[in-house]
C-alpha cells in the first residue's frame, strides 16, 4: 500500500486563520511541512472541530495516522498552562483539579502529540469555546525543556506552556479501548481522501 509523500504545501501565512497557534518568533515555513499539512487536513476533515474537546480520541487518531504516513509519533499526557495575559485569560488543562463542575464521568487529562522534536496539540477547542475566536483550537511548537518550565508566547493565540504529567489517569486504558473502532472508522475516512 504505497501513502501519500507530503509534496504539497499548504500557502497559508496565517495559520490562526485556522486556529492554529504557533511561536510568534516562528513563521510557518519554520514548521515541518508534514505538521501544518496534517492539521490542515484535520481541520479541512473537521476532525479539529468534531473531536477538539476529546484530546485522547483526536491523540490517538493522529498518533495513527502519522504513523501509517511513515511519521513517527507518540502520545504524551500532559498538563497545559495556558494564558493570555492581555485579556487576563487563564486556564489548567490536564491537573488535578476540584471543580464542583466536574461530574463523576468527567475528566481532567490532557493528551498531545510528540513527533521528534515537535509537540501537535490539535484538541484544544475547550479553550477556544471558553475565550472566543483568538483562542487556539490548534498548537504546533518545538518540544523543549524550555516549554516545561516557561510560557511559549503563540502570539494572538495567548502563551502556553506544557508539563509531562508522570501519573497515567486510570481509565486511559478503557477509553482507548472504547475507542478504538472509531479511531479505525475516521483513519478510513481520512485515507479515503487523502491516499494516492
Amino acid at each position: 500500500m504505497q501513502f501519500e509523500n507530503f509534496k504539497f504545501r499548504t500557502t497559508t501565512d496565517y495559520p490562526e486563520d485556522m486556529g492554529l497557534a504557533i511561536p510568534s518568533n516562528m513563521s510557518v515555513d519554520d514548521i515541518p511541512d508534514k505538521l501544518i499539512e496534517l492539521y490542515t487536513r484535520f481541520f479541512t476533515l473537521g476532525y479539529i472541530h468534531q473531536f477538539g474537546t476529546a484530546c485522547v480520541f483526536q491523540s490517538s487518531l493522529l498518533r495513527r495516522i502519522m504513523r501509517l504516513h511513515g511519521i513517527p509519533a507518540v502520545t504524551q499526557q500532559v498538563i497545559l498552562y495556558w494564558k493570555n495575559d492581555a485579556k487576563g485569560y487563564n486556564l489548567l488543562v490536564g491537573g488535578v483539579r476540584n471543580d464542583k463542575e466536574m461530574t463523576q464521568t468527567d475528566i481532567d487529562l490532557h493528551m498531545v502529540v510528540k513527533s521528534g522534536d515537535w509537540l501537535l496539540d490539535f484538541a484544544c477547542s475547550p479553550i477556544h469555546n471558553i475565550y472566543g475566536y483568538t483562542a487556539p483550537q490548534g498548537i504546533i511548537m518545538p518540544w523543549t525543556e524550555k516549554m516545561q518550565k516557561n510560557y511559549v508566547d503563540l502570539g494572538i493565540g495567548g502563551k502556553a506552556s506544557y508539563v509531562l504529567n508522570p501519573l497515567p489517569h486510570p481509565n486511559l486504558k478503557n477509553w482507548r479501548i472504547t475507542q478504538r473502532q472509531d479511531i479505525i472508522d475516521s483513519t478510513n475516512r481520512y485515507f479515503e481522501r487523502y491516499q494516492a
